[in-house]
């Protein structure tokens, strides 16, 4: 009887859990591509979460040509997650070309996350000097305190 309980008890677990909307990564990496927001949103927290490495390329462009700077900070994010060193381009680019504070933030912090997780300084000059640029044009004493932060770990390392 207990065995039949525990059998029951797993079965009701996995149809619960495969009914609670649990998508695949490869379905979050498809949601990439919705045209809606929110859709993205969640798909880069997932991946993220997730560690979908072979999601960077397709996270990075998403970075890259959302127009949306809540899509764009969820991106960096997820990038920053990640943790892979091949995003460190898309990084750059985008703490270079974006006025948003939020997407502003969220590269910084990710550019401090390949660092602290790889520690190799890979692309150190063009990172110093991106951050440097993005300290001294803000006006915005945490974005400068983060951007000094990101400056530590790379002198560090």
């Amino acid at each position: 009887m207990r065995v039949l309980l525990s059998i029951s008890l797993l079965v009701l677990v996995a149809c619960s859990s495969a009914q609670s909307g649990q998508k695949t990564t490869d379905a979050y990496i498809a949601d990439l591509g919705s045209p809606d927001p929110a859709l993205q949103v969640e798909a880069c927290k997932q991946l993220g979460a997730r560690r979908a490495e072979h999601a960077v390329p397709k996270i990075g462009a998403l970075l890259s040509s959302a127009g949306d700077p809540d899509v764009q900070a969820a991106a960096a994010a997820s990038l920053g997650e990640i943790a892979e060193p091949r995003a460190t381009g898309a990084l750059l680019k985008k703490l270079q070309s974006s006025p948003a504070p939020q997407v502003q933030y969220a590269v910084l912090a990710a550019l401090g996350n390949l660092q602290m997780v790889y520690g190799n300084a890979r692309n150190k000059d063009a990172v110093l000097q991106a951050v440097n640029r993005a300290k001294a044009e803000s006006k915005d004493p945490m974005l400068q305190d983060l951007a000094d932060r990101v400056i530590q770990i790379y002198e560090k390392k």
